[in-house]
């Protein structure tokens, strides 16, 4: 079953126009100049409601009535049988849930004539339009199975709760609907080859950026860590000085005794120092606990699935736990990801999605940094279990012997 959207042009060229000719029958309507594919004599399903009008001020609720009148109606179908229970009428519940309907578009218009109610010649007409229509003849609204199961080439993939398709239509007006998450997936032999290009070059170059972007974060996370948990214990050493052993030269610079002959320089050597600074020290390489690294990588992921549970409703706190998981871990299985109903049409929508955008790539560089923290300890936890099983020899320093 596709989703349905809702269509602004099918609704005020279409169904609007229906409306105000306050008619309560089925019919067409002339669709001259109207944008899109609806100036071509297609079939569009039609679903009409009315009430009696007080006043010429339109009621509150008022579309939030009509959705629920018509679906009202599924207790008088059998979807066994495709039919309506005898003496009831089913047809405007079969064409709301319609699988192949996708696109809706609603008028209402207050009139003062034509009224269905013998009480009151004021009422309210409401016409809705669904393209492509439905109810054909012989033909069940939709197929019983799990949700997603069978949907159309070229669709937009499968909605977050996993029970609609998206239509290709929802993606042209809603790209964020549609965004990067598996659920869209190259179908054309051209379409695969670009893809793979793209990944040849595209994943190196992410590769790349993350491991860069990971050692600038882990050293600041290091001297961070240093200075907040670990005061005072930044050990340093004096580098290695280097020296040099010279001896005079056999005559040079020779003393001469009272007769003039040189007399031997004592055999002391000269030592020299090449260190230009004696204070010259180097820190040691400070190792993050592995225990830190998991807690800061695991409140990321905390603190995104409480954002993305208050942006999504309909999200439960572990469904956005295990979103932020597989999106920090690349895998993207498709199943949820971050949309606005609106189409980025408000402000709270481009924020939403950018506070997204930003998380994601936050996140990644954080779990790049925790790669990067994490290996020197666990290379020494591993080297560790090896000497303790007999599978790795501890190197032996050799020391130095000087020679005099």
């Amino acid at each position: 079953m596709t989703r349905m959207v809702w269509d602004d042009d099918l609704a005020n060229c279409d169904a609007q126009a229906y409306a105000n000719r306050c008619i309560w029958a089925h019919g067409t309507v002339d669709l001259t100049g109207c944008p899109y594919d609806f100036s071509t004599p297609q079939y569009r399903g039609q679903n009409l409601w009315a009430r009696t009008a007080f006043s010429a001020q339109k009621p509150t609720n008022l579309a939030t009535n009509v959705v629920d009148s018509l679906h009202a109606e599924n207790q008088y179908y059998n979807y066994a049988s495709n039919t309506c229970n005898d003496g009831k009428v089913c047809g405007h519940y079969t064409q709301l849930v319609w699988a192949n309907s996708y696109r809706l578009g609603c008028g209402i218009a207050y009139c003062t004539t034509g009224s269905p109610f013998a009480q009151s010649q004021n009422w309210w007409n409401v016409v809705c339009h669904y393209f492509p229509g439905g109810n054909y003849q012989g033909q069940k609204p939709y197929k019983s199975g799990q949700g997603c199961s069978q949907c159309p080439s070229g669709s937009g993939g499968c909605s977050n709760d996993g029970k609609l398709c998206i239509s290709s239509y929802e993606c042209t007006m809603n790209p964020s609907a549609c965004g990067g998450y598996g659920h869209i997936a190259p179908r054309t032999m051209w379409g695969k080859l670009v893809c793979i290009a793209y990944a040849v070059l595209g994943i190196p170059l992410t590769l790349l950026f993350l491991t860069n972007i990971g050692d600038v974060m882990a050293d600041i996370f290091r001297y961070i860590y240093a200075k907040v948990c670990c005061c005072g214990c930044i050990r340093k050493k004096n580098k290695d000085k280097v020296q040099e052993i010279r001896t005079p030269s056999p005559t040079k610079g020779w003393k001469l005794d009272e007769t003039g002959k040189p007399l031997p320089p004592s055999r002391e050597p000269t030592i020299i120092d090449n260190d230009d600074d004696d204070d010259d020290e180097e820190e040691e390489k400070i190792t993050v606990p592995l225990t830190v690294t998991m807690l800061v990588i695991i409140g990321w992921l905390l603190g995104g699935s409480v954002l993305y549970t208050v942006w999504y409703k309909d999200w439960k706190w572990y469904s956005s736990f295990y979103f932020c998981f597989i999106t920090m871990s690349t895998i993207g299985f498709g199943d949820y990801y971050p949309s606005v109903d609106n189409g980025l049409g408000t402000v709270e929508d481009i924020m939403i999605m950018v506070s997204a955008w930003t998380y994601t790539i936050v996140g990644m560089a954080f779990l790049a940094m925790g790669f990067n923290l994490m290996q020197d300890e666990i290379v020494d936890k591993f080297k560790w279990i090896g000497e303790k099983l007999g599978f790795y020899k501890k190197e032996e320093e050799e020391g130095e012997e000087a020679e005099e």
